[in-house]
């Protein structure tokens, strides 16, 4: 068997399988846990430069994590699972809290001893330099970490990528890179809900501010139609807006896929909307 383990961060929008069940959740945003994509000052991974802009950070510390997790992670478990060829999925989520210290580890894969390998090296993962700050103060914040393990036969040729598509937004040529068509796709996105927003609210719930910062995700599915749409926003009123928003954006001219099949993409943006 030969092995190759992806690893992805949710501040990178990619493709993934998702649950089934649709959901709409609507969340204020918790000054004292803050969700790594929309921390104001990333923690600082060990040898990281404290100087280097949040983007180049975050890289930074993905970089550090993947070292780790390439480095120690135990592939010959796979083969004693008796596990078919093919991608096995395993996802993990764990907090980094006032101290800089790795907690709350929690994993979820088709099997107990392959989620039990990824908290034990998510553990060797060292204390970081500083923690997340938000409003000039520590807090906690999330980390979610999707590893991707490769098995495959040794009489198959071993592939170091999948073969993926990003979905196309009907202002995009098709035809584009990848990484061309999801900027090109999500800019015409985020235009559609600038647009859209009802600016006249934000106004009264807000008026003695020039300006409402809100997190919007979603699922676009294998039909290119925005589906379990969540908002984080600084009131609660904004984010059902914005729901209602992403509710009524037209179908996209061409779904994600991988290795040819459609398949399901999730979004992230994190939006700061100025008003009069």
């Amino acid at each position: 068997m030969k092995h190759l383990l992806w690893l992805g961060l949710l501040f990178y929008t990619g493709i993934m399988l998702a649950q089934e069940a649709s959901s709409i959740k609507v969340e204020t945003i918790d000054s004292q846990e803050v969700p790594f994509e929309v921390i104001e000052h990333v923690p600082i991974y060990q040898g990281c430069d404290p100087q280097l802009s949040n983007l180049e950070l975050k890289k930074c510390m993905a970089s550090g994590i993947t070292s780790i997790v390439t480095s120690n992670f135990n592939y010959k478990l796979a083969n004693s699972l008796g596990l078919p060829d093919g991608v096995e999925k395993i996802f993990v989520i764990f907090k980094i809290n006032k101290e800089g210290e790795i907690t709350n580890i929690e994993s979820r894969a088709s099997h107990p001893v392959l989620e039990a390998e990824a908290i034990r090296v998510i553990r060797l993962v060292p204390k970081l330099d500083k923690p997340g700050m938000q409003r000039g103060k520590p807090v906690t914040v999330q980390y979610s970490l999707p590893l991707h393990l490769q098995i495959e036969g040794s009489n198959k040729k071993e592939k170091h990528i999948l073969d993926k598509t990003f979905p196309v937004h009907k202002g995009c040529s098709e035809g584009l890179s990848y990484e061309d068509q999801k900027q090109c796709s999500s800019q015409k996105i985020m235009d559609f809900i600038k647009l859209s927003f009802n600016y006249d609210l934000a106004d009264k719930l807000f008026p003695t501010e020039k300006s409402t910062q809100f997190l919007v995700e979603f699922e676009v599915n294998e039909k290119g139609k925005a589906e379990k749409i969540n908002v984080k926003a600084n009131h609660r009123a904004v984010a059902i807006d914005v729901i209602q928003v992403v509710k009524r954006m037209p179908k996209l001219k061409r779904a994600g896929t991988v290795n040819g099949k459609s398949a399901l993409t999730p979004f992230s943006f994190l939006m700061t909307i100025y008003f009069p």
